[in-house]
């Protein structure tokens, strides 16, 4: 299943990686913004309700590339990163984009045997501004002049 999705004004592509199985969510947001996405759709044979989630850096092949862990039905914050952990779904919120968030992360199921992931391609770019900033300076002939 592929489809586009769109919230609050990020737009999440799927692709399938098929070198590696996982699903790769695109996450395009800008500096001093805040995104949410959804890892979902977990590519285990088994429930994922009651499982641990995490979300880690990629390549996340050791525990010290582990952002953050939520337990199943809780809440977890670290920094500028929620996660909520409610069932088949890991709700990951990062608050107050910076530049350097750019980058790869992976969404993680913790599972007998190998973990579960879902590939996150974080894309940060400096907003444009979507409205004139004006300044009231002195009055005259006709009204208030404005710089912009």
């Amino acid at each position: 299943m592929q489809a586009a999705i769109t919230l609050s004004g990020l737009t999440l592509l799927p692709q399938h990686k098929a070198h590696t199985g996982w699903e790769t969510l695109i996450i395009n947001g800008q500096v001093g913004a805040n995104v949410t996405f959804n890892c979902s759709g977990w590519d285990v044979w088994t429930g994922s309700r009651s499982n641990v989630k995490y979300l880690c850096q990629s390549p996340c092949k050791k525990d010290q590339h582990i952002i953050i862990k939520a337990e199943s039905g809780k809440t977890s914050h670290k920094d500028r990163i929620h996660l909520d952990n409610k069932g088949k779904n890991l709700f990951v919120t990062i608050t107050d984009l910076q530049m350097s968030d750019s980058k790869k992360f992976l969404c993680g199921l913790e599972r007998y045997g190998p973990d579960s992931f879902i590939e996150v391609d974080l894309k940060v770019k400096h907003g444009k501004s979507v409205f004139s900033l004006f300044i009231l300076t002195k009055y005259h002939r006709g009204g208030y002049s404005r710089q912009t």
